[in-house]
C-alpha cells in the first residue's frame, strides 16, 4: 500500500509544480520578476521530485504482490 501512496503524493507534488511554473511566468510577464522567479524555481523543485518519486516506485497501482 505505500507504493500507492507514494505514487499518489508524486502526482500531486507534479500537479502543483506545473502549476507554480505556469503561475510564476504569469507573474513574471505580469508582476514582480522576484516573485516569478522564486515560484518558478519552487515549481520546477516539486516537478523534479515528483517525477523522482514517481519513478522509484512500480508502475501500476497494485503493490506488485
Amino acid at each position: 500500500m505505500e507504493f500507492v501512496r507514494t505514487r499518489k503524493l508524486s502526482r500531486i507534488a507534479m500537479s502543483l509544480g506545473s502549476l507554480s511554473v505556469i503561475a510564476g511566468g504569469l507573474t513574471m510577464y505580469f508582476g514582480p520578476d522576484g516573485l516569478g522567479d522564486g515560484m518558478m524555481i519552487a515549481g520546477f523543485a516539486l516537478l523534479i521530485g515528483g517525477v523522482a518519486a514517481l519513478a522509484s516506485t512500480p508502475v501500476g497501482e497494485d503493490e506488485g504482490d
